[in-house]
């Protein structure tokens, strides 16, 4: 592994501290350093990053609504970009 950046996942500001981390990594070197990332590489990956969230959100929601804990903070996922309805 020659190239590693680690992205957290989390809800929209304000709503919660970031649920996972999503790691990245590449063999070569220099991953993000030869190109313009908020160019190439954030319009990319930000559809991705959004719907991961959502899907983990719905995740911890379904695993606390087995076991009968709380809905973790921030898990309102109608105030995500592109949201889902709860």
């Amino acid at each position: 592994m020659r190239s590693f950046i680690s992205i957290p996942l989390a809800p929209p500001p304000g709503d919660g501290d970031p649920i996972a981390v999503l790691n990245v990594h590449r063999s070569r070197p220099g991953m993000l350093r030869d190109t313009n990332p908020e160019q190439h590489f954030t319009p990319v990956v930000s559809p991705l990053l959004r719907i991961l969230t959502r899907v983990l959100i719905e995740l911890l929601r379904l695993e606390d609504t087995l076991s009968g804990g709380p809905t973790p903070a921030g898990a309102e996922t109608e105030d995500l970009p592109g949201g889902a309805a709860t």
